[in-house]
């Protein structure tokens, strides 16, 4: 049976059955591949192929056909691909194969009968098409004539991976998901089963509702929250500036520190103290060694520990000051 779906700039041909005819089947033969075929104007071609062989004259002028095509021809392997059904295939600049499918390659097959004579013509014709064929495959795969002759001596149905690994085929079609509409087994409900379903849409709304106002309401509070930390930071700053503590000069820096880390910044600014001497604001811990009263000193501490990065700083600006 030769199908033909032409869709766009691509043709699907299946080929299922036997090549050639014979007194037990219409099978496919190269005129009617041909035929089919004549009439596309497509820039790729695929062949499905499900077969289990037949006639080697037939498939030898369907794959000189396929070589001849300018469309890039794709060969898909549904089934089986047997016999003179891999020579078809090998005529394809590409070949795919069905997880579940099988590959077959053997020694041509013939039925003779009569005298020695015949026997021996026959003989000498399979040998001949052996050679055709090994000369098919050696071009597909890549192996050598000894292991490809070996191989099709053996007769031996290969699996999907077997036909990769050996190169007749390039790649396996692996079965994907089905994926089914889940909105179907709601379809057709009884009148009670409809109620229902719609009592549960309301009930989601009334949930997604409660639940968009809790947001609204969390945000308000983060929101609230973070306008209190600011509020607390700009008047922790305000007071100490006012106390003498710190420099007006450096209540932005103080404040942005507090916006960012807020228990870090009041760590700090509390470190911050005024020796009874005089006005000189000095940032050290109070549980340190005196203040220095010049940058030297205050890097020589900051180098030794006494002082940590934000003390220095502050202790330097205020120096400046």
């Amino acid at each position: 049976m030769i199908k033909i779906t032409n869709i766009a700039d691509e043709a699907i041909i299946q080929l299922f059955g036997d090549i050639g005819e014979s007194i037990f089947s219409d099978g496919w033969t190269f005129e009617k591949f041909n035929t089919a075929i004549s009439a596309l104007d497509v820039s790729a071609l695929i062949v499905e192929i499900k077969s289990n062989g037949g006639d080697a004259m037939e498939a030898f002028a369907i794959y000189d056909k396929l070589k001849s095509l300018p469309a890039r021809v794709t060969a898909r392997i549904v089934g089986a691909s047997a016999s003179a059904a891999t020579i078809i295939a090998s005529g394809a600049d590409r070949i795919e194969i069905s997880e579940n499918s099988r590959y077959l390659v053997h020694n041509a097959q013939t039925f003779v009968a009569g005298s020695k004579e015949n026997l021996k013509d026959a003989y000498e014709q399979l040998a001949s098409f052996d050679e055709q064929i090994l000369n098919i495959y050696i071009k597909r795969t890549g192996k050598s004539r000894e292991i490809l002759a070996s191989l099709m001596l053996e007769e031996r149905w290969m699996t999907p991976a077997e036909a990769l690994e050996w190169g007749f085929v390039d790649s396996i079609i692996k079965n994907k998901p089905k994926i089914t509409n889940k909105m179907r087994k709601f379809e057709n409900l009884t009148e009670d089963e409809q109620i229902e379903m719609d009592a549960l849409k309301a009930e989601n709304e009334e949930l997604k509702s409660q639940l968009e106002a809790m947001q609204k309401e969390l945000d308000g509070m983060t929101a609230d929250n973070a306008k209190k930390d600011e509020d607390e930071v700009e008047e922790l700053v305000e007071n100490k500036i006012k106390a003498g503590v710190i420099d007006a000069k450096t209540k932005a820096s103080w404040v942005a520190l507090g916006k960012a880390d807020k228990v870090s910044m009041t760590a700090a600014i509390n470190a911050v103290y005024v020796p009874k001497s005089g006005s000189l604001m000095n940032v050290v811990d109070t549980k340190k060694s005196a203040a220095p009263t010049n940058k030297t000193d205050a890097l020589s501490d900051f180098k030794a520990g006494k002082l940590n990065s934000q003390e220095y700083v502050a202790l330097v600006k205020t120096l400046e000051g």
